[in-house]
């Protein structure tokens, strides 16, 4: 009976453990970690901090001083802040994790590699991502390959190691050329289910009818048609210079009073956008709305819906139905994109007031992870 009381026990403290969210937190200009409540949990003093990892033992890598390093989620140090440079060997941004590994860079310029807490080399003196997502690493002008939670795929004693195709039908594995000072031969390597699907195609719905079939559908239901979607469905439809919604399945009608409407959609479900003397608002399909007629424009995401008013931006999150008032500026990512991130369900914007330097973070959940000054 002890001994199952201990495995309950152990196995809640577990399940706590692995729930954990910490999200970085904005004190002025130092940063440190909150709850997803906005509670602090680490004291902000960092120059910098990093989302902690999802994989493996959560880690997070942190700046100070202009040093470099890496603490747990209790806020303990696992490598102390002397290095110029750490980053995760693999930056999995598709699936919103990091790898459990990563370098650190010395003052000399030398590489140590380490998979979580361990050190697995050191005095390392390139790293590179090569194709099917290993890491090339170079040591005493030797090569070797990594996978990118840092286990050895093969040792460092090659002089070259070069990519040379991929299996395109069962993309299972990976072909490599090798050289030593004893032989060259070509070997295969086995990708990881996750790098076997990296791509992620968009599923692509039925077309949009042209001219002709919006023709036949106006005829048949006695209205005129301008637009539908998702198998002619969700239609817009026109009454004296006015526009109305149609659900042509259910016969579900919004009454024809916007200026302009429009649908838009998501994986689960789908809006409209209406405009009404030169002001936009969101609507659900019943008409509910979700966002008044007070703004300048509105855009729909996948999980939010993105405001703009007096050229600022805010945003409305479809899953929690909270707002982020029109009163900021967004942080531009890759390719000129807002930042996206996720933790524990969260959804996270990097946001500013004036400089771009000076952002913070807002969740899904409608918390604003910095202090008020």
């Amino acid at each position: 009976m002890k001994n199952s009381l201990l495995i309950f026990f152990l196995f809640c403290i577990q399940i706590t453990w692995a729930q954990k969210t910490l999200i970085p937190y904005k004190n002025g200009k130092l940063w440190g970690y909150a709850n997803e409540t906005g509670h602090i949990i680490i004291t902000p003093k960092y120059d910098s901090v990093a989302l902690f990892s999802k994989e493996g033992k959560s880690l997070a890598i942190v700046s100070e001083n202009k040093k470099m390093g890496v603490i747990d989620e209790n806020g303990k140090e696992i490598l102390p802040n002397i290095y110029k440079k750490i980053e995760h060997l693999e930056e999995r941004r598709m699936y919103g994790t990091k790898s459990k590994s990563f370098f650190a860079e010395k003052e000399n310029g030398m590489l140590d590699l380490y998979s979580e807490d361990r050190k697995i080399n050191s005095d390392i003196q390139k790293i590179k991502t090569v194709a099917g997502n290993f890491i090339l690493v170079q040591k005493n002008n030797k090569l070797g390959l990594y996978d990118d939670d840092g286990k050895e795929i093969l040792p460092i004693v090659y002089n070259q190691i070069d990519y040379v195709k991929s299996d395109n039908y069962s993309r299972e594995t990976i072909q490599y050329r090798i050289s030593s000072d004893q032989e060259t031969q070509y070997i295969f390597l086995k990708l990881t289910e996750r790098d076997r699907y990296s791509n992620i195609y968009n599923s692509v719905g039925p077309p949009p009818p042209n001219g002709n079939e919006l023709q036949e559908i106006s005829k048949k239901h006695q209205l005129e048609i301008t637009k539908c979607v998702d198998g002619n469905s969700h239609c817009i439809y026109k009454t004296k210079n006015k526009f109305g919604y149609i659900n042509l399945e259910t016969n579900q009608r919004l009454k024809a009073e916007y200026d302009d409407l429009q649908i838009q959609s998501t994986f689960k479900n789908f809006y409209l956008i209406a405009k009404k003397d030169n002001k936009t608002a969101l609507l659900d399909v019943s008409g509910a709305i979700l966002l008044p007629f007070d703004m300048m424009d509105l855009s729909v995401k996948q999980s939010f819906a993105e405001i703009e008013k007096d050229n600022k931006k805010g945003f409305y999150f479809f899953d929690s139905k909270k707002t982020i008032s029109p009163k900021y500026n967004a942080v531009k990512g890759y390719l000129y994109e807002d930042y996206i991130e996720v933790v524990n369900d969260i959804l996270l914007k990097r946001l500013y007031d004036k400089d771009s330097k000076d952002w913070f973070y807002v969740g899904s959940n409608g918390i604003v992870y910095k202090s008020i000054n």
